[in-house]
């Protein structure tokens, strides 16, 4: 892969062909991979699978609820799943990579119900019909204004 100028731990990673999306995010590296479109990563980042965890890595409560216990146990797992695994997973989603906003948008199940969890613990509840008109577009609209507004807004209700 050209597009790393020295070796680095994660184009070692990505050179096995076997890694998974917990791998990628513990390596310093992949935002400024992510920003420079890395092919590999990007295909990688795009799939179906892979945003879906993302958004859970987002809006998973299960390890935010006791991290008091969680720092008294010190346990560096549960620390990569409350706090760098969340981080890591929100700036590739910021770094807005549009194939990894398309599949967001278009093929992630329940992302209407995630951005209203995430908006309800956040700045408020959101009105169903404005999730409906965010997260709704279909392939033919790839692209338009319309569907870029909708990217955008489902981007400002998870961020903004």
């Amino acid at each position: 892969s050209g597009a790393f100028a020295f070796e680095s731990p994660l184009k070692d990673l990505l050179d096995t062909g076997n890694y998974t999306l917990e791998q990628l995010l513990r390596e310093d590296e992949l935002l400024q991979e992510v920003k420079g479109m890395h092919p590999e990563l990007i295909k990688f980042l795009s799939q179906v699978e892979v945003c879906q965890q993302l958004l859970e890595f987002l809006l998973d409560d299960h390890y935010n609820n006791n991290s008091d216990e969680k720092q008294k146990e010190g346990n560096d797992e549960d620390e990569l799943h409350a706090i760098k695994y969340p981080y890591m997973a929100c700036e590739v989603i910021c770094c807005e990579i549009s194939g990894i906003l398309d599949t967001i948008v278009d093929h992630v199940e329940g992302v209407e119900t995630s951005v209203v969890r995430c908006s309800e613990g956040g700045t408020g509840s959101v009105a169903a019909e404005e999730i409906d008109s965010l997260a709704s577009c279909d392939g033919s609209e790839m692209g338009s204004e319309e569907n870029n507004g909708g990217r955008r807004g489902l981007l400002d209700l998870f961020f903004g």
